[in-house]
């Protein structure tokens, strides 16, 4: 009973659609259009774009409709996923690292508090500190291609700083992860020329 109910279950998969690099090459242009449009807020994996294109298959094409009905949802998806990354810059380690820096600066100080525009958000704010450790999560990603163990493990603690709303520890290891990243690529010109050498917190 039991082989044969595997046998039963074995027959019924060959018959699910699968999504193949061939699918992908068969969805015509117009439905990568629409799949993006209607479906591209919607992380891809585990056939969620082709329930999406199910719940919302009024707003598609009828040629649309007939091509992804066929199981080629999420293989649209990801022909427009991969046509975004395409078109998008490529922001290095170094770059991500000093933006995170500028925005983890808390505000002018010496006296100068006045002069502070009071419509900006400086390093101390929970916001400008979870964009600035998003930034330093992307900068470690890319460290960790280039094989720099120690800028590797600086921004790693500087990630964790930030996760816990440390903004000026963040800041102090991302200075250094910065200085290292520098180090190896074996650039001077800007943002390379000002890094600080040591690790001391200096609010500008």
């Amino acid at each position: 009973m039991q082989v044969t109910m595997m046998l039963l279950a074995i027959v019924l998969l060959s018959f699910v659609p699968t999504v193949t690099p061939a699918h992908a090459q068969a969805v015509a242009p117009q439905c990568v259009d629409e799949v993006e449009t209607h479906c591209g807020h919607i992380e891809p994996g585990n056939l969620r774009i082709q329930q999406c294109f199910e719940a919302n298959i009024n707003k598609f094409s009828s040629l649309c409709q007939t091509e992804l009905s066929e199981g080629k949802a999420d293989a649209a998806a990801g022909v427009a996923r991969a046509r975004k990354n395409k078109g998008a810059p490529q922001v290095d380690a170094i770059t991500l690292t000093n933006d995170a820096i500028v925005e983890l600066t808390d505000a002018p100080g010496v006296g100068r508090r006045t002069t502070v525009d009071l419509d900006k958000r400086w390093g101390a704010d929970v916001s400008v500190i979870a964009s600035a450790t998003e930034k330093l999560q992307r900068a470690l990603t890319e460290a960790k291609s280039g094989g720099n163990a120690r800028a590797v493990h600086l921004l790693e603690m500087a990630v964790d700083f930030g996760k816990g709303s440390m903004h000026k520890e963040a800041r102090l290891k991302a200075q250094g992860a910065l200085l290292n990243l520098c180090q190896a690529a074996k650039k001077t010109e800007a943002p390379c020329d000002t890094v600080p050498k040591y690790g001391a917190y200096v609010a500008p």
